[in-house]
């Protein structure tokens, strides 16, 4: 006499979850990258490295039209996995269950803590950059206040760091 045994479902994974995991695990490699790139932005714009400061500029801006794209398809893949166009990622996790929502609630939580990460950083780059704009700009204004260049005998200043009278 043969016995049953109760199987368990076998429910195959959704592709457009699994889609949904890779993307999410993307996009936090972007802005872990995002990070990484405005700490070398401040290092360029601290050693007054123009040439490098412009080329980081540059990899920051090719770095966030790929995280506005990777948030475009994001925003594609949560409506195909929960059927709703305003569906977020907790709505996905829900709907999900078991070890896809995990994954999912997983990698929300840490896209969320690199952006703030990401945010942090940039804000430091933010000051950092007004803060030498200001100083050049005062340094710029002392070099233009000297004194009048046709008075001769206006004593010269000390500290002046062009000699107008030479």
């Amino acid at each position: 006499m043969a016995t049953a045994v109760a199987e368990a479902p076998v429910v195959p994974a959704r592709p457009e979850a699994s889609s949904l995991a890779r993307a999410l695990a993307a996009e936090l490699a972007l802005l872990v990258e995002l990070t990484a790139q405005l700490i070398d932005q401040r290092a360029a714009l601290a050693a007054d490295d123009t040439a490098r400061l412009e080329q980081v500029v540059q990899q920051i801006s090719r770095t966030l039209l790929t995280i506005r794209e990777a948030r475009r398809q994001r925003t594609i893949l949560v409506e195909m996995v929960t059927g709703r166009a305003d569906a977020g990622l907790a709505d996905v996790a829900a709907e999900a269950g078991g070890d896809e929502g995990r994954q999912v609630t997983g990698l929300a939580t840490r896209i969320h803590q690199a952006a703030v990460t990401a945010n942090r950083e940039l804000l430091i780059n933010q000051t950092a950059i007004r803060r030498a704009i200001e100083s050049g700009e005062r340094f710029l204004q002392f070099l233009l206040s000297g004194p009048d260049p046709m008075d001769r005998d206006a004593a010269p200043q000390s500290g002046l760091l062009l000699n107008q009278r030479a």
